[in-house]
């Protein structure tokens, strides 16, 4: 699993997870389940999630990224989010019920140095408006983006190798 993995490469994290759907539809659409270092807690609270609910399309992505930037992060740790989706955003400008702008949740991403990886769809007839949405974010910040309808252990296992590689970096640029 992603967080083992984050283990046994030898970074050290804390994890949180935000679970989300629709924010004009569903009752208690943002969840934020906090910060742990324990990743058995952390694996239950991702194995405790469904799909379901979220109403129409877009789903309330940017309202999640935005709870995120509340998570208690250590001071002067490396932020990482992996947004998980497999629709577009709601888009203010884009969308009647949009209540955030991309650019202003990509500006906020980057003054508080959260890299975000987009795990989105690649391909059908929901990738082209998410690619166009929450590809940028990835991009932006510095992460990636991922195909959701790839290998999904294989894509957040990258995703761990992208961390832990950082990490390594960032402290042997502190040696020298």
């Amino acid at each position: 699993s992603f967080a083992y993995s984050l283990t046994t490469q030898g970074v050290t994290s804390t994890l949180g997870l935000i679970s989300f759907k629709d924010v004009t539809v569903d009752a208690n659409p943002i969840v934020n389940f906090g910060l742990t270092a324990d990743v058995n807690k952390f694996k239950n609270d991702v194995a405790g999630l469904t799909a379901g609910g979220g109403g129409d399309l877009p789903e309330s992505a940017l309202e999640a990224l935005q709870e995120a930037l509340k998570l208690p992060f250590t001071a002067g740790a490396a932020k990482y989010v992996v947004l998980i989706t497999d629709v577009e955003a709601k888009n203010k400008g884009d969308e009647s019920d949009g209540a955030l702008v991309i650019n202003d949740v990509i500006n906020q991403l980057i003054a508080a140095g959260v890299t975000v990886f987009s795990v989105i769809p690649e391909t059908g007839p929901l990738s082209a408006d998410a690619q166009k949405e929450l590809g940028p974010i990835a991009t932006s910040t510095g992460g990636s983006i991922l195909n959701i309808n790839g290998d999904f252990g294989t894509n957040l296992l990258s995703i761990a190798t992208k961390i832990s590689a950082a990490q390594r970096k960032s402290r042997k640029s502190k040696t020298e």
